[in-house]
């Protein structure tokens, strides 16, 4: 059916303009009445000239659709929030977000830097991980597919063709055979017989989406490969600025026979960052920023039936980079050996700059140190890591941590002004924030945490306070103590002690930092579990805790990615855990980063 704005669905849903259509249906941005928010609905109109058995299939396929996205909760991934029939259309309700599909993006400014892309594509590794842990393959991943937010997240979207995977029967968890998209589909989607799509399928149409992203050439289809296999050229053949590391993963995720693939998103991801991003990579121009009072919604429809959609934006990087400033030296002073062994905090003399800061008086046990008051963690072991979550976060093992300071609160817009205008820190990326038109140097948010500063912002930032950031170590016990609780207040997720996309209610944004006193850590921390995620000093590693030191861990000597930190206002209660682990390009700038310090 065609609808049209004003149009209400389900006694609930108002729609508002028409984003896409396709052979198979459309997509409307629509207002949900009853949550007083705009999402996006997805509807299958039947075929009039298909088949009763083709109609059934197509309605099944639809229904799998939904089921599948509704039991998916990842940043990198949409999320069906409802589902429902209405005359002969079938429609899936989602969490409406604005971006621009990375077909576009090529197609608008050429190919893309290395390190740009790869940022992104640890993402997506991370998104194929998830959902082939689950037994669902995607199955038409391609730029097209892929869609780039404002706030620098990369969101996988359009599971038209998704296959739930049956281990025992894999060649019949789907109703409709999915050919895929020529140039990003592999060879066994178009088998018969033996032949089946698994989780190598995804791997190869990702081989490819990074293949055009880096070289703006659309991939050669899979069986002109098979005839003559030199078709392809090799991608350093079109940009001579791609490492021959990142050329070697991309070719070898795109070979014609899965068993030459690599086995899974975790050995392709672990290959991804075993290479060097060269620095000399050319830089696409800027993005503007993000303008929430006129914003730009970017919806694509794919071919052959496949409706793209975009679901709940979580977090994620994919944004424009510059040149990575090397790991600082940790400089803080050593504690007292009086404080080492009994736990009192030592005096810490206070850095020659002190700005004014418009936070409460330290508390008993604190001190202000660089503008902000800070809270002690004395020496001790605690257990890091958790049974929660991926695999990056184990094994848990004890550690052991010399006494440290934090900051009690993340930094504040009305703070990191004060180092902008010393001339030490270069301004944020926007003023916004993600509903807000004016945030960063509006008076009535200078109590909010400062958001669109990159990792080299924040060392810059602890630097000129006389500080440093936190090691991922340090942040970790600063927020959980010694117990290995799973949140700072405790075990249980609570809602109503936290800004995240669980809290009730739920703010959709940043809150002043310490709004959420029950979210307090063990040593008094504020906001240690969502509002921003956190920088820490570390680069990223996956396997950290199955190798990091036991006394004072500082994380790998090198990489291409740092660590964040306590998730944000827009992540579940999965992501706000104190031993979650991120991580992003080192100049990556958001909506939903931020940081403390320590010393």
């Amino acid at each position: 059916m065609s609808l049209i704005p004003g149009q209400l669905l389900n006694n609930r849903y108002q729609i508002v303009a028409l984003l896409g259509q396709g052979g198979m249906g459309s997509v409307y941005r629509a207002y949900d009445q009853t949550l007083s928010r705009y999402v996006a609905i997805k509807e299958r109109t039947p075929d009039p000239t298909a088949t009763p058995q083709t109609l059934a299939q197509a309605r099944v396929q639809f229904l799998r659709e939904a089921q599948v996205l509704a039991n998916l909760n990842h940043p990198n991934l949409p999320r069906v929030t409802d589902y429902f029939s209405f005359g002969a259309s079938d429609f899936l309700v989602m969490d409406f977000v604005d971006g621009t599909n990375l077909d576009a993006l090529v197609r608008q400014r050429g190919a893309q830097a290395e390190a740009t892309v790869l940022a992104g594509a640890n993402q997506l590794l991370d998104a194929l991980e998830y959902i082939h842990a689950r037994g669902v393959i995607h199955r038409d991943l391609k730029p097209l597919n892929i869609i780039l937010t404002p706030d620098g997240r990369v969101m996988l979207v359009d599971f038209g063709l998704v296959k739930v995977l049956d281990p025992n029967n894999p060649y019949t968890a789907t109703a409709l055979r999915g050919m895929g998209t020529a140039g990003y589909a592999p060879i066994e989607q178009y088998g018969t017989g033996a032949q089946h799509t698994d989780a190598r399928t995804d791997l190869y149409a990702l081989g490819a989406t990074l293949y055009f992203l880096l070289t703006a050439r659309e991939p050669t289809e899979v069986h002109q490969r098979v005839v003559n296999p030199a078709v392809l050229l090799a991608p350093r053949v079109l940009n001579a600025n791609i490492s021959a590391q990142t050329e070697s993963v991309v070719l070898r995720a795109m070979e014609v026979q899965p068993q030459n693939r690599y086995a899974s998103a975790g050995e392709m991801k672990q290959a991804l960052n075993a290479r060097v991003v060269p620095r000399t990579a050319p830089m696409p121009p800027p993005i503007a920023p993000h303008q929430p009072s006129a914003p730009t919604w970017v919806w694509a429809v794919g071919g052959a039936g496949a409706l793209l959609f975009i679901g709940l934006a979580l977090f994620g990087v994919w944004t424009l980079l510059t040149h990575v400033t090397p790991t600082p030296a940790l400089t803080a002073a050593p504690p007292t050996a009086s404080a080492h062994v009994t736990g009192i905090p030592p005096t810490v003399a206070l850095p020659t700059i002190a700005p004014t800061f418009i936070l409460p008086t330290a508390a008993s046990g604190e001190q202000i140190i660089g503008g902000a008051p800070m809270v002690f963690i004395p020496a001790a072991e605690f257990t890091m890591g958790g049974n929660e979550g991926s695999s990056n976060e184990k094994p848990v093992h004890t550690v052991y941590l010399d006494a440290f300071w934090i900051d009690k609160f993340e930094v504040t817009n009305a703070l990191y002004k004060k180092c902008m205008d010393a001339g030490k820190c270069s301004a944020p990326s926007s003023t916004q924030s993600s509903t807000r038109n004016s945030y960063y140097g509006n008076s009535q948010y200078d109590n909010y945490p400062v958001t669109y500063v990159s990792w080299n912002d924040a060392n810059a930032f602890c630097s000129w306070a006389g500080k440093r950031l936190p090691t991922e170590a340090e942040w970790e016990k600063a927020a959980r103590g010694t117990d290995g609780r799973v949140y700072p207040w405790g075990n249980t997720f609570d809602g109503a002690k936290v800004n995240s996309g669980d809290s009730n209610p739920r703010p959709g944004d940043t809150t002043e930092v310490g709004k959420y006193p029950g979210g307090a850590s063990p040593y008094g921390a504020l906001d240690m579990a969502g509002n921003v995620w956190e920088w820490v000093a570390d680069w990223y590693g996956d396997n950290y805790y199955a190798n990091s030191p036991r006394n004072n861990p500082k994380g790998p000597t090198s990489g291409t990615a740092r660590v964040l930190r306590g998730g944000s206002w827009d992540y579940d209660q999965g992501y706000v855990r104190v031993s979650n682990r991120y991580s992003s390009t080192p100049v990556i700038r958001g909506s939903i980063v931020g940081f403390r310090c320590a010393q």
